[in-house]
Order: structure tokens, then C-alpha cells, then sequence
């Protein structure tokens, strides 16, 4: 449950992110389509960058300092999923 004030670009970069992460998954359990996967790794950091600078032009400190906590734990998700690919690609 979300009680942050949220930018309407935030909350669409999230739903993006968050769409982009679920197909991702999907992919890498069924291992086909595996070589979209490194493109949509891409786009997924794109997606968390641009969530960055939202966060960042937040006026309101705590509302900052929370959405900045969101965008560390999609980093540390897409960090995952990256080393996964890898992993995937290598064996």
C-alpha cells in the first residue's frame, strides 16, 4: 500500500518497469525468446534511470527519500535478473 504522492511519470516508468521485469522472467524460465531478453534488461535500466531523475526532482524530502528507496530495489531486481541472463547465456 502506497501513501507517497507519486508523479504521474514515476508511476507510469513503475508500471512499465514492473511489465518489462514479469516478461523478462517469463522468458528466462521458458528459455526461448532468451536473446530479447538482454534488450529488454536495456530498457528496464532505462526505465529505473528515468525513475531516478523523478524521484530526485520530488519537492518533498520524504516523499523523495522513499520513492529513491523504490528505485534502489528495482536496481537491485534488474541487478538479479542481469545476473541470471548471464548465467542463462552461458550455460
Amino acid at each position: 500500500k502506497e501513501t507517497m504522492t507519486t508523479t504521474s511519470s514515476f508511476d507510469a516508468y513503475k508500471s512499465e518497469f514492473l511489465s518489462t521485469m514479469e516478461q523478462i522472467k517469463s522468458r528466462l524460465q521458458s528459455k526461448n525468446s532468451v536473446d530479447e531478453v538482454d534488450e529488454m534488461l536495456k530498457q528496464g535500466e532505462d526505465l529505473v534511470k528515468q525513475m531516478g531523475l523523478e524521484a530526485r526532482g520530488m519537492d518533498d524530502a520524504v516523499v523523495k527519500r522513499d520513492l529513491l528507496s523504490k528505485v534502489k530495489e528495482y536496481k537491485a531486481q534488474l541487478a538479479n535478473l542481469r545476473s541470471e541472463y548471464d548465467f542463462t547465456t552461458l550455460t
